[in-house]
């Protein structure tokens, strides 16, 4: 079993039911939520990896998370994919600059979900690998300066 953990947002029970069996079903834990003010709670106790968003729900909708999510230091490099039965020229566009990093219409294949989802994860990964090394490249550079300091005085 993968470590991934997915939050799959979706204010209709048959959907979100069908998402978890088959992101299940690719091995990884699936965190259910039904509404955007329940997604926004999880992440707040407890970051998944991804982010499986449907677009349109009451109250607070996917775009509004989306922005949430990419608005925060802490959340921002979460990946959001838009599963949504949004369809019509222009409704990518208005996913993705709302903050989502992939775009999914519904109804898709579960082949099609798969290759989105290990498409992002694994972007994820080499984004946070590169966020690691930049940190280490960062803390060598001030550790020689700190060095350098120490030489001269």
């Amino acid at each position: 079993m993968s470590s991934e953990r997915i939050l799959v947002v979706d204010d209709h029970r048959d959907s979100l039911e069908l998402l978890k069996i088959q992101i299940s079903f690719f091995g990884w834990e699936v965190v259910p939520a039904n509404s955007g003010r329940e997604a926004l709670e999880i992440v707040r106790m407890d970051r998944p990896n991804l982010v499986v968003l449907d677009m349109l729900m009451p109250e607070i909708d996917g775009f509004q998370v989306a922005r949430v999510l990419k608005s925060d230091p802490d959340w921002k490099r979460i990946p959001i994919l838009a599963a949504t039965a949004l369809a019509m020229p222009g409704d990518r566009e208005r996913c993705l600059a709302a903050g989502c990093d992939d775009y999914l219409a519904k109804p898709f294949t579960h082949r099609e979900l798969k290759e989105h989802l290990t498409r992002l994860l694994a972007q994820s990964k080499l984004s946070a690998v590169s966020d690691q090394q930049a940190g280490l490249s960062n803390e060598e550079q001030e550790k020689t300066t700190l060095s350098s300091q120490l030489a001269e005085s």
